[in-house]
């Protein structure tokens, strides 16, 4: 048994299909033609028919546990954002041997619009999405005791399901970082974070402390009223913005498995110590 789940707006640079999780799921050449019986669907238009019929590549689950395989093919999905920053979606789940597994999925993915064009995915991205999610379903397994790293990767995906207001979008994110930098005492947050999350990130371009420190001060302004939470294109800005930052932090947390210090709260405070 397999499902496609045709892939939309996704550009893969090496022409090469990709597999995850041992075989268990891949990005494979899209088989699905507009006229195929697969998708004579209740629900599907002619319309869907056309788009799915353009898109090249389908993400595919061969032979899924079906307890498990929708919440590993989000897994997997939230890793392509992470690592790759793509605008790519799915819409449709298709089992050409059972019916009642065929879906039109509603509620999905999205991205905050910076540009029209959409990003070509190289294939050393596309390995580290495979690492990636690798290690999200090792966050989810046993080898993860923390809820502070279980939290942040729920509000990460809370964050790609909200993207109809930027504002949304870019406090989801701040909740991430929270989950993730801020201390188990109480007290300011605003310059731990900040300080911890540059020193974490090497103070490289777009994530030294000021500029963190910046976007913290406009979640301030949003929540004490000093700015007006709008859908105005400078709130765009500064979505990518901290969307970028959360991204980095996410991609060194999964690629070194630094999620395992989170099981020990105090070598998890030990190791922000020593960076600051």
């Amino acid at each position: 048994m397999r499902i496609v789940m045709p892939l939309f707006d996704f550009a893969n640079e090496s022409e090469e299909e990709v597999q995850f999780l041992n075989g268990a799921y891949a990005v494979r050449r899209n088989d699905l033609t507009e006229n195929d019986p697969r998708i004579d669907l209740p629900g599907i238009s002619q319309v869907d028919r056309k788009f799915i019929s353009n898109e090249q590549w389908a993400l595919v689950a061969q032979d899924p546990d079906l307890n498990r395989y929708a919440e590993e093919v989000n897994l997997l999905l939230l890793s392509f954002k992470i690592f790759t920053l793509g605008k790519l979606f799915i819409k449709f789940r298709i089992c050409d041997t059972d019916t009642s597994l065929c879906r039109i999925i509603k509620d999905r993915m999205g991205y905050i619009p910076s540009n029209a064009s959409t990003k070509l995915i190289t294939r050393k991205q596309l390995q580290e999405v495979a690492i990636g999610f690798d290690r999200l379903l090792e966050i989810y397994g046993t080898n993860s005791d923390s809820n502070r790293t279980h939290n942040a990767i729920f509000f990460l995906y809370a964050a790609y399901f909200n993207t109809a207001h930027a504002l949304s979008f870019f406090a989801l994110l701040f909740i991430v970082l929270e989950a993730l930098f801020s201390k188990d005492q109480g007290g300011s947050a605003t310059k731990t974070i900040c300080e911890r999350v540059s020193a974490f990130l090497e103070r490289r371009e777009r994530c030294t402390y000021p500029e963190i420190e910046k976007l913290y001060q406009i979640r301030s302004e949003l929540v004490h009223g000093r700015r007006l939470a709008s859908d105005a294109n400078e709130n765009l800005a500064v979505a990518h913005e901290l969307e970028f930052v959360v991204s980095e932090c996410m991609k060194k947390i999964l690629t070194d498995r630094l999620y395992c210090l989170y099981n020990d709260p105090t070598k998890r405070e030990e190791y922000f110590e020593t960076l600051t």
